[in-house]
């Protein structure tokens, strides 16, 4: 994690509780089909846009860029809100699936997320390596194309599409 954002989530406990809620959501993601990935949009949107105003210090108790509801039709949030909501996104994303690849190749005292230590253990087991290294490079290249204007909802979806799946019992 970069001292800057652990500085402002220190400051902000609320925003700790929405940083987790969300890493843990994604690794919840990872054993699932591409119908549950392609709905969970709207939710990790609207908790990456509640995080982003928790750290900016906005109003914890406006309600209306983290109703999932709100982000489902997209049509009333502006596209500087959207684009930002993504970009925290990616920031949680990057972090955890830097922790899933080095948990993948059975590395545990270098992960960084310590409240999901449990979870990023058994999701490293049954993660491929390769596809956790490789969903990496995805990842940066989504960022850079977000940062260069792609559509924050399609970027989502592509990566949601790429996340590695859990690798079935034999």
């Amino acid at each position: 994690m970069r001292p800057g954002v652990a500085i402002a989530l220190a400051a902000q406990p609320e925003a700790t509780v929405v940083q987790s809620r969300l890493a843990a959501a994604l690794l919840d993601l990872l054993g699932a089909d591409r119908r549950r990935r392609l709905a969970a949009p709207p939710e990790l949107l609207a908790d990456a846009a509640e995080l982003l105003r928790a750290t900016a210090g906005g109003p914890s108790d406006q309600e209306a860029p983290a109703s999932p509801r709100r982000w489902a039709t997209a049509a009333k949030i502006s596209p500087a809100e959207r684009r930002a909501a993504a970009a925290q996104l990616l920031a949680v994303w990057r972090e955890v699936a830097r922790d899933l690849a080095v948990a993948s190749r059975g590395g545990s005292r270098e992960l960084r997320q310590h409240e999901l230590l449990d979870e990023l253990a058994i999701a490293g087991k049954s993660v491929d390596p390769s596809q956790a290294a490789q969903f990496l490079d995805r990842l940066e290249a989504v960022s850079r194309a977000l940062d260069a204007y792609a559509n924050p909802e399609l970027a989502i979806d592509a990566l949601l599409l790429a996340w590695p799946g859990t690798r079935r019992a034999a």
